[in-house]
C-alpha cells in the first residue's frame, strides 16, 4: 500500500484485541473499558499520529 498511497499510509498497526468487543459489549470506549491495554495504547498512538500527520499539512 505504501507504494500506492506513499505517506498516507499510518505506520501505527492496531491489532485485533477481545477487549474491543467486551467494551462495545459494555457500551463503553476502549479507553474506558481497558485503557492500558494494548488496543487502547495502538489506539492512541494512532491518533497522535494522524494530529501529527494534520498539523504537518496545515
Amino acid at each position: 500500500m505504501e507504494e500506492i498511497y506513499g505517506d498516507k499510509v499510518c505506520k501505527t498497526y492496531i491489532p485485533r484485541s477481545i477487549n474491543f468487543t467486551k467494551a462495545i459489549r459494555n457500551k463503553k470506549t476502549i479507553y474506558d473499558y481497558a485503557p492500558g491495554s494494548h488496543a487502547a495504547v495502538q489506539h492512541m498512538k494512532l491518533v497522535d499520529e494522524l494530529l501529527d500527520k494534520w498539523e504537518k499539512a496545515t
